[in-house]
């Protein structure tokens, strides 16, 4: 190979995003929520934790350490441990997530000291 011709030779262009991988679409998402709207406790329980990863963008770990205190009915906001940032931000509380939360507390949760938000719907009932 003649040196002068490595030169002018250009690599493939990476872009800075290309690694990551793709969520599903919207309408995807959109679909998913509407199957778990029924009657079935595990469904009630599930929209509501649908709606706060595709509304919040939460990860899974922070939907599990949600406790019962994170909700402010009041203030109509959501108190949101971010491990990463070893930080609390507050999230106005949407009309259709707190539905949803409200719901499930009122239908589905088992009444039991723990403050976790959401447990499991066999007893032992872990977050």
């Amino acid at each position: 190979m003649h040196p002068s011709l490595a030169v002018g030779t250009e690599g493939p262009r990476l872009f800075s995003h290309e690694t990551l991988p793709v969520g599903p679409k919207w309408e995807e998402v959109q679909r998913l929520i509407a199957s778990a709207d029924t009657d079935r406790h595990q469904d009630i329980r599930d929209r509501a934790i649908l709606l706060l990863l595709a509304v919040y963008g939460l990860r899974s770990g922070e939907v599990v350490a949600l406790t019962l205190d994170d909700v402010g009915w009041e203030q109509n906001v959501i108190h949101i441990s971010r491990p990463k940032q070893r930080c609390k931000q507050d999230y106005p509380l949407v009309a259709e997530v707190g539905e949803a939360i409200l719901r499930y507390l009122q239908r589905v949760r088992p009444r039991i000291r723990s403050r976790s938000l959401f447990l499991t719907l066999r007893a032992r009932f872990d977050p």
